[in-house]
């Protein structure tokens, strides 16, 4: 099947509107498709705009390429997120929280109860709406942050921060990191 398919390309050509899509949709530019398929620059150039009709070998080539980073696996929400997660209890002071924010130029903090486990979050807004430092977190605190498996991808990670100030990212039923919209500028 691979060889009859290999060889109605060769006899009607590639369809160079598809080759530039699924370049743009990989973030490739020319110059980084040419150098991952071993061609030059100015080939991809030419194919893309229907100047040239390329060879079976170029085209296998550029195909190939494609196919090998569209197959990629995505980076996970294990892999980009804070590690050393910052956090306070139900039962600490918003004073300790706000002292936390500062320090580590943070500007939500989960809620942990004395068990380790997040029941809530806390952030600068809270600050914002009146003085607290005198109260307890688990007086102000808000709804919790989302949680996700450490294997996540990272286009469902973006989903889920269009929705969520923050995403904690759990393994083997523990947080073992953070994400926030900070942290995919880089990424």
């Amino acid at each position: 099947m691979k060889n009859v398919l290999n060889e109605i390309m060769r006899k009607i050509g590639p369809d160079v509107e598809l080759i530039r899509r699924r370049r743009k949709k990989l973030g490739l530019t020319q110059t980084d498709l040419a150098r991952l398929a071993g061609v030059s620059q100015s080939t991809i150039a030419k194919i893309e705009k229907g100047i040239v009709k390329p060879s079976y070998e170029i085209m296998k080539k550029i195909l190939g390429t494609l196919e090998r980073e569209e197959n990629k696996v995505e980076k996970t929400a294990e892999e980009i997120a804070t590690k050393n997660v910052k956090f306070v209890y139900e039962n600490d002071s918003c004073r300790k929280a706000a002292e936390i924010m500062k320090k580590y130029c943070i500007s939500q903090l989960p809620v942990y109860n004395k068990n380790n486990y997040p029941v809530g979050s806390i952030s600068e807004d809270a600050f914002l709406r009146e003085n607290i430092h005198n109260l307890r977190v688990k007086d102000v605190m808000e709804e919790g942050f989302v949680q996700i498996p450490a294997e996540t991808p990272l286009s469902q990670v973006r989903e889920y921060l269009r929705y969520s100030d923050a995403l904690l990212v759990f393994k083997k039923g523990r947080i073992v990191g953070i994400i926030t919209k900070a942290d995919l500028l880089f990424v």
